[in-house]
């Protein structure tokens, strides 16, 4: 069985919405608290937020050469709640956004299944692959940076 374009290009759709619509970058646009001791944190969430930028560029590249319209969708309704929240509790909320996006990427990729054929379909899966692996290392470098002052987080 060979993938279908159109399968391919609503997947990395998709995966667009979450790229263009980061967490990371809503969370520092939010002006969180944040003291000092949080600056781990907040390098953290600025990486994350450049590489979903970068990502997002490379999905919109791949649907274009699948001959489909990228589209950004809406963000989760979840970001017009998070202003001037601690800087922790939000990082922990974005690791496990970053775990669950890996996971719907990674059931997104069993729908395309393992015949995705010659040229673009392929080369769709391999990025949808990446951005899978990508994910679960941002989400465990945010929980990397949490570790850093735990006593501080408690509260988050």
């Amino acid at each position: 069985m060979t993938v279908e374009p159109d399968l391919a290009i609503r997947v990395l759709n998709e995966a667009l919405q979450a790229k263009f619509h980061s967490l990371a970058r809503y969370i520092l646009e939010s002006s969180p608290y944040a003291t000092r001791a949080d600056a781990p944190l907040v390098e953290a969430l600025e990486r994350i937020a450049a590489e979903d930028e970068a990502q997002a560029r490379e999905i919109t590249a791949q649907i274009e050469a699948l001959d489909g319209i990228p589209a950004t969708g809406l963000p989760d309704p979840m970001v017009t709640e998070i202003a001037y929240l601690a800087v922790g509790g939000l990082a922990r909320q974005c690791a496990e956004g970053k775990r669950q996006e890996a996971a719907r990427m990674r059931r997104s990729l069993e729908a395309l299944g393992g015949n995705a054929g010659p040229g673009g379909l392929a080369s769709a899966q391999a990025l949808l692959q990446r951005l899978a692996e990508a994910d679960l290392g941002q989400a465990e470098a945010l929980e990397k940076a949490l570790e850093v002052c735990p006593e501080q987080r408690q509260n988050c």
